[in-house]
């Protein structure tokens, strides 16, 4: 299994695939109209990792500014390919983190919960000002 970077766009979101730790990432953005082609290397390499690991826990850390249905669509069927998988569906720990203002991202994040009937950590952070960004 083979570690997997890939750098945001506009458009895209960071993505991190790291089956030494077990970790998805995925964090910014995901606006793509046509979203097959971004979302199928990330399911392919799940398929891969389902198939050629021992059970352990799966953490996935989501940290997205904001989304459109064709990609709430594609980050429903990453959490369907543990969840169908019996080796792993009880193996799997979910952090949604978003900031504490946007409440709407929260409730996108209780929907998934709801959808997949999985415990969800929703963690609620502050945003940087542009002026403390400049400055650190």
């Amino acid at each position: 299994m083979q570690y997997l970077e890939i750098e945001p766009t506009y458009k895209t979101p960071k993505v991190i695939l790291d089956p030494q730790k077990a970790e998805v990432q995925i964090s910014g953005r995901s606006i793509l109209a046509e979203v097959d082609d971004f979302y199928q290397q990330l399911l392919d390499w799940i398929d891969n990792f389902l198939a050629k690991s021992a059970p352990r826990r799966v953490t996935f850390q989501f940290d997205l500014e904001y989304f459109n249905v064709t990609s709430f669509k594609r980050i429903l069927f990453i959490f369907y390919r543990f969840m169908e998988n019996e080796k792993f569906k009880k193996l799997v720990e979910v952090k949604w983190l978003y900031q504490a203002s946007d409440v709407d991202m929260l409730e996108m994040g209780q929907d998934f919960s709801m959808m997949l009937n999985l415990p969800i950590e929703f963690i609620g952070y502050e945003k940087m000002k542009q002026q403390e960004k400049a400055i650190n």
